[in-house]
């Protein structure tokens, strides 16, 4: 058995050493529709209803228009079907200036294609992508489509082709998705360490502080992205006063926009512009003694450490430094 790797990783097809952007994910995608016909046809079918032939049809990978950005993806049945297909990693999806900007292309505007339409593809699911996406577009309809629902595509083209080269592209495509996707990792003992205060995260909320929702509520929730987690970590652990107060596993994760689903029915309602995830606490593991924040955990720095170096070392600052440690070794 030859083996292949890339640097330290191994590479197990060709979409492997591609990496995992959002451009390696496009470009697999888009090689694939190439070389299957079957999940052309399922991919087109699902999205605009075409049950036609997909001979001639044309895919346009990084396509660019001066002042109108450029497409992931677009895929083109001559007459009859034009969509752009924008994808991102993780939960991310894409402004509605930007879908603007594609609805505005020459090609796009003015093409004479019976279904026009816009695709937006991320991990996210149609429920929270509702939240944020218009169903339209300068006229044009915008659809999501789940990295989750694409995988079931994949198998439906893959159960739909008798080709053998075709079957095992479609499956060399589903693992490579699959392994690109932000995932926990479920063995990973690393815990993310939070600051905590007394202060009320809302005016409405008298007598229930920061504090209060984790030692009260055994919640704890903060934003998706912009410098916070996009993928919920095992473990979290809160500090105040200047220590580690306790650690926890994360036993659930779910995402919100309104933050009175800490405790539904008892805080009044909190609605948040932008989508946080709203963890459910498992039991507090206490360290058996005080362990400071120590020099470089100052104020509301938030950390990553090892659980057990957590629960040794002399402070916070030490597992944080002997997690690096251990991470690059």
């Amino acid at each position: 058995m030859i083996i292949l790797t890339q640097g330290k990783r191994p590479v197990e097809s060709p979409f492997d050493l591609l990496g995992s952007d959002e451009d390696a994910i496009t470009g697999a995608i888009a090689w694939t529709l190439r070389q299957s016909p079957a999940l052309l046809k399922a991919l087109v079918g699902s999205l605009a209803g075409y049950t036609g032939s997909v001979d001639g049809v044309q895919l346009y990978f990084q396509r660019s228009e001066r002042e109108k950005g450029r497409t992931d993806l677009e895929i083109v049945v001559p007459d009859e079907v034009h969509l752009i297909l924008e994808a991102k990693k993780g939960w991310e999806l894409p402004t509605s200036r930007q879908l603007e900007l594609y609805t505005q292309r020459k090609s796009f505007a003015d093409s004479r294609a019976k279904v026009r339409m816009i695709v937006t593809l991320s991990q996210a699911d149609k429920r929270y992508a509702g939240l944020f996406l218009p169903s339209m577009v300068s006229r044009f309809p915008v659809r999501h489509l789940s990295r989750q629902d694409f995988v079931g595509t994949l198998a439906r083209a893959t159960a739909a082709t008798s080709g053998h080269h075709e079957k095992q592209s479609l499956r060399t495509l589903a693992e490579y998705l699959n392994k690109t996707m932000n995932k926990p990792n479920l063995l990973s003992n690393q815990v993310y360490v939070v600051s905590l205060n007394w202060k009320l995260p809302t005016p409405s909320w008298t007598g229930t502080t920061f504090i209060d929702v984790v030692e009260r509520y055994q919640r704890y929730f903060h934003p998706v992205g912009a410098r916070w987690p996009v993928t919920p970590p095992n473990y979290i652990a809160f500090r105040y006063s200047g220590a580690l107060k306790a650690i926890h596993h994360i036993d659930e994760a779910v995402m919100t926009k309104d933050l009175s689903d800490i405790a539904p029915g008892i805080l009044p309602p909190f609605p948040v512009a932008d989508p946080h995830f709203l963890y459910s606490l498992g039991p507090a593991i206490h360290p058996h003694r005080r362990v400071p924040a120590g020099p470089k955990v100052l104020r509301s720095n938030r950390v990553w450490a090892a659980l057990d170096l957590l629960l040794t070392s002399s402070s916070i600052t030490e597992a944080m430094l002997e997690s690096k440690k251990r991470r690059e070794t």
